[in-house]
Formats: structure tokens, sequence, C-alpha cells
């Protein structure tokens, strides 16, 4: 399995910070003044920390198992997708990570960041070669 491992609580963080500078200056009494103040120091963080929770939702929500015959990756809220192991064509290494290109013109994409990724690679490496030796098996 992978997943994110600091990105959901940073990304958490961020939030609480941005929404406790908007509710802060909300409370002070000369923002109340002026409309432009109130919008820029006060509801703009408090948006922009909901916006933020939201996606630390996503990270701390995403995950990619890997099955004896499928690939599911898990994403709130975009829901579950299943790859067929069968159906892996190639696996790429390309800047930031590894593409996996599986038939249909479907991809995933393992980057540097999740947690287990070296574990996950090597498992499915080790899948892929076996499925390929059950394939095509050498001559002796």
């Amino acid at each position: 399995m992978v997943r994110y491992l600091a990105a959901p609580y940073l990304m958490a963080t961020y939030a609480l910070v941005f929404s406790a500078v908007g509710v802060y200056e909300w409370f002070d009494p000369l923002n109340h003044h002026y409309s432009g103040n109130l919008l820029i120091l006060s509801y703009t963080p408090i948006a922009i920390g909901m916006f933020v929770f939201c996606v630390a939702a996503y990270f701390f929500n995403f995950k990619a198992t890997l099955y004896q015959a499928t690939l599911e990756v898990r994403r709130w809220p975009f829901g579950c997708t299943t790859f067929e192991l069968n159906a892996l064509e190639t696996i790429e290494s390309k800047g930031r990570g590894e593409v996996l290109r599986f038939s249909g013109n479907k991809k995933f994409v393992i980057y540097k960041n999740y947690s287990g990724r070296d574990h996950f690679l090597s498992a499915l490496s080790a899948s892929n070669s076996s499925k390929r030796t059950r394939e095509k098996p050498r001559a002796a």
C-alpha cells in the first residue's frame, strides 16, 4: 500500500493557521469599519483555510493498495479506481516518479513522496515478472 505520509498533517496545520488568522482579524474592531479590511484580512484566510482542509482530507484518504491481481486506488471524493495487473504494459521512470501504463490508455503515477513506495514497486515488479514468466516460460 502507498499513501501520503506528511502531506495531510502539514495541510491540516496550514488550514488551522489560515483559519486562526482569519478569526483573529475578524475580532479586531477596526476591521469592521471598512468592509474591504474584513474581506481581505478575515474572510479570505478563512476561505483558504476551508479549501486547504478539503485538500488535507484528500491527502488523508488517498490510498493505493496492491492486491494479487489488481491495483486499487481510493481517493476521496473521486471514489475507487481499479486497475487489472494483467493489463500492465510498462513501468517507466520519469521525473519525480514511476508511471504505470495500463492497456486502454490508463496510467497511474507513483510519486517519490508516497510512503511505502519502494516496497510497493518491488512487490509490483515481482508480481509483474512472475506473470510474464507464466505467460512465456523459458526453454530449458
